[in-house]
């Protein structure tokens, strides 16, 4: 079959759909009205298609039907420091970072936030986490921000140290590293994290607001669990 035949079978295909996705049927019929279509007139409709699905998941939580997520989970980009110093992707095109003092023991932070499976406990955008292995370097894990499934390795595991995982969902690769420095019986906890792929491209502006709420956020809710269980202690 002639490449122009295929994208207008391809782009007749979908046409139903894109309304559902938010893209107006005059993007469609201006891409369907063209004599000869080319590959990019498929990019655009699809490309757009995915990101106002996405945004649909992230933001208002729909029940529009959720995508095919591809679970290969990446592997560190290359050029991305390992040991101790571990950083994330700084090619990136979203990267956020935030820090916090807490007020709790170094192996209580470190126990708490590397307990992967007891995440959902404090944290409640975090749910359906499942590891599959030990807190080592090499075990996937596979959990949901929100609705948004996500497929997840460790990387890196220095004890009462550093802890970094990459991850994949809607076709964007995170690398994800906290790090935590005892300071006079307090923690510094430092954690940053880069975004890759076509939504982080597409919507880079909107995707950085979102990681740096998202990791404020949790440093946060990290704290708290902290200071909680403190005071259980001291009961």
């Amino acid at each position: 079959m002639p490449p122009a035949t295929w994208v207008t079978g391809a782009l007749e295909k979908r046409k139903a759909a894109y309304p559902l996705w938010g893209i107006s049927s005059n993007q469609t019929n201006v891409c369907l009205a063209r004599k000869n279509h080319k590959p990019s007139d498929l990019n655009v409709l699809v490309g757009a298609s995915c990101v106002a699905l996405a945004t649909a998941i992230i933001e208002d939580g729909s029940d529009r039907a959720t995508p095919e997520i591809v679970t290969e989970i990446p592997d560190v980009p290359s050029g991305t420091p390992w040991s101790h110093g571990m950083k994330i992707d700084s090619d990136a095109p979203v990267q956020a970072q935030a820090e916090l003092p807490i007020d709790a023991p170094l192996d209580q932070v470190w126990s708490l936030l590397t307990d992967i499976s007891a995440w959902s406990r404090w944290n409640p955008g975090v749910n359906r986490v499942v590891v599959k292995g030990p807190i080592a370097a090499g075990t996937e894990f596979t959990w949901r921000s929100g609705r948004v499934p996500i497929a997840s390795k460790l990387v890196q595991v220095a004890a009462e140290a550093q802890i970094a995982w990459t991850g994949r969902s809607l076709g964007m690769d995170a690398v994800h590293v906290w790090t935590f420095e005892a300071r006079d019986g307090s923690v510094m906890a430092h954690t940053e994290e880069s975004l890759d792929g076509l939504l982080a491209r597409w919507m880079q502006g909107r995707m950085q607001r979102m990681l740096q709420s998202t990791l404020t956020e949790s440093l946060r809710l990290l704290a708290s669990e902290c200071k909680r269980r403190g005071r259980e202690r001291a009961i």
